[in-house]
């Protein structure tokens, strides 16, 4: 099933219940809600980071009550104003939510700035002579409800391309040259003395070969240059292992493979912040602490069988993280691994390690009959390792 990443823009101490009702409504109906709430503390401007989120999103859900809010002294309007007009520029389908005038808890000229309410009324009305259909709602219910029916809707109406499991995710992450069977490379480097990079602007794919990545500093990586958008990683299927601090903080990988190593390192792919898909090789037997803290938009993984420890905090603060498959070979998990996943359900055996685990740290548990069905990757990867460039 597809899920729809949603971007939600408003003002934020007025309508903190209402974002949260928002946020709410479009989890129960597969969607990841994308907003200020989930921003990280990172060495971007704020504006790019949030232009590059409404970019990835496939719906922008604006909530305008009463405060114009934060304004950008640059351009003189308020950033929910230049989110609404971004969106609208990148055509992405709109749904607009508006306070009644009768909507509880309405507060009667909430900013002292007659400028700024001036600025609000017009904001207002220039959404509702946008030519989009506008809805309003007169308390959380009422919007939760209006949401939820909303989103529906245009996901009937107006389809986009979301996010889903791929059960043969290789072959649709790269592409072959039927005729040249072989990948059109753009650019391409070394990282350390083991290992090479090659990158397709085309596929934005990023392929890793060799059998050790090296040691990165944070944020310093050979191919940065190459990748200013989401970008699919597929690593070689003879890697070892993957280092501590691997990606560490790379914010443009979307998704990646990866390959039966023995170990994935400490924080190896900590910060994250665009990774959706996450497919794991049998063979790993241990995933180390904090290994893919932060990554606030991955929302499902299978975890293969035969791995046996899991770190510490290894998924803390995975947002949008639903649904865990752990093996019955799974025998230890560390402090805070599911801290922050407050959506999250533990799927695995019954009387199983992993079934005490969920028990006593309070988190859902279900009996997942496919347990022994986690999803390989197969060794289908080799077939561009036999490449000439793959040595």
């Amino acid at each position: 099933m597809k899920k729809y990443q949603v971007f939600i823009s408003s003002t934020y101490r007025d309508l903190i219940e209402e974002r949260k009702a928002v946020s709410d409504a479009l989890l129960d109906n597969e969607c990841i809600p994308v907003g200020m709430e989930q921003f990280p503390a990172f060495p971007c401007h704020q504006w790019k980071y949030i232009t590059e989120k409404i970019t990835e999103s496939d719906y922008f859900v604006i909530l305008v009550a009463w405060n114009y809010g934060t304004i950008d002294q640059k351009y003189i309007t308020s950033y929910t104003e230049r989110e609404f007009d971004f969106a609208r520029e990148q055509k992405i389908p709109v749904l607009a939510f508006l306070s009644d005038e009768s909507a509880e808890g309405k507060i009667e000229n909430p900013e002292l700035n007659k400028l700024k309410i001036d600025r609000q009324k017009k904001f207002r009305t220039k959404i509702e002579n946008s030519g989009i259909i506008v809805n309003y709602y007169k308390n959380v219910d009422d919007l939760k409800y209006k949401v939820a029916k909303s989103i529906n809707i245009n996901k009937y109406r107006t389809p986009r391309l979301g996010w889903e499991k791929r059960e043969n995710a290789e072959a649709n992450i790269y592409k072959l040259d039927q005729k040249k069977d072989k990948i059109e490379i753009t650019d391409s480097g070394k990282c350390g003395n083991e290992c090479k990079w090659f990158y397709n602007h085309e596929t934005r794919t990023l392929i890793i070969t060799g059998e050790k990545i090296q040691k990165l500093e944070l944020g310093k990586y050979p191919w940065k240059n190459c990748t200013s958008v989401t970008c699919n990683v597929v690593l070689s299927s003879k890697l070892l292992n993957i280092a501590d601090n691997a990606f560490a903080a790379f914010i443009y990988i979307h998704s990646i493979i990866i390959p039966p190593v023995k170990s994935i390192g400490v924080r190896a792919f900590w910060g994250c912040f665009s990774l959706r898909t996450v497919t794991f090789s049998q063979g790993i037997i241990e995933i180390k602490d904090s290994a893919f803290s932060g990554c606030i938009h991955l929302f499902e993984v299978h975890l293969p069988n035969g791995i046996c420890k899991l770190g510490n905090t290894i998924f803390q603060y995975c947002f949008s993280l639903t649904k865990v498959y752990i093996p019955e070979s799974v025998k230890e998990i560390g402090n805070g691994a599911f801290e922050g996943c407050h959506n999250i359900i533990i799927l695995g055996k019954h009387n199983s390690y992993v079934e005490a685990y969920a028990n006593l740290h309070g988190i859902r548990f279900a009996l997942d009959d496919t347990a022994e069905n986690n999803i390989h990757v197969k060794n289908a990867l080799n077939e561009w390792e036999q490449l000439p460039y793959s040595n």
